[in-house]
C-alpha cells in the first residue's frame, strides 16, 4: 500500500487554503445580512419619516421650529417657554421610531464597512 503524504508545504498550503475558503465565507454571510438589515431599515425609515413628518406638521412641531428663524429676538426671550412647546407638540411615538431605523440603517452601514475591511485584509493576507 501506498501512503500518499503532502510536503510540510503543501499540507500547510491545503490548511490555509482551506481556512480562507471557510472564513471567506463566513464574511459573505455576514455581509449578506448585514445589507439586507441595511436596506430593510432603509425602506422603513422611510417610510416612518414620511409619517413623522405628517404628524410633526399636523401637531404645530414645525411651526414652532420656524419660529426659531422668523423671530429668533423673541424666541430667545422666551427660551424655557418655546422648549417647552416643541417638546409639547413633537410627535413621541413616531420620532423614537424614526430614531430607532437610522441607528439600524447606520449600525448596519458600519457593519458593512468593517466587513468590508475585513474582506479586503482578509484577500491580502491570502
Amino acid at each position: 500500500m501506498i501512503s500518499l503524504k503532502p510536503s510540510p508545504q503543501l499540507y500547510t498550503q491545503i490548511l490555509n487554503q482551506i481556512e480562507y475558503e471557510k472564513r471567506s465565507k463566513q464574511l459573505k454571510q455576514k455581509l449578506i445580512f448585514y445589507v439586507s438589515l441595511t436596506l430593510i431599515s432603509s425602506v422603513i425609515f422611510s417610510l416612518l419619516f414620511k409619517d413623522f413628518s405628517h404628524q410633526a406638521s399636523e401637531s404645530g412641531f414645525m411651526q414652532f421650529g420656524s419660529l426659531l428663524f422668523s423671530d429668533f429676538r423673541e424666541t430667545l426671550r422666551n427660551f424655557s417657554d418655546y422648549i417647552l412647546s416643541i417638546a409639547g407638540s413633537l410627535p413621541v411615538m413616531s420620532f423614537g421610531l424614526v430614531s430607532a431605523a437610522v441607528l439600524l440603517v447606520l449600525f448596519g452601514a458600519i457593519k458593512i464597512l468593517g466587513g468590508l475591511l475585513e474582506f479586503r485584509k482578509l484577500k491580502h493576507l491570502h
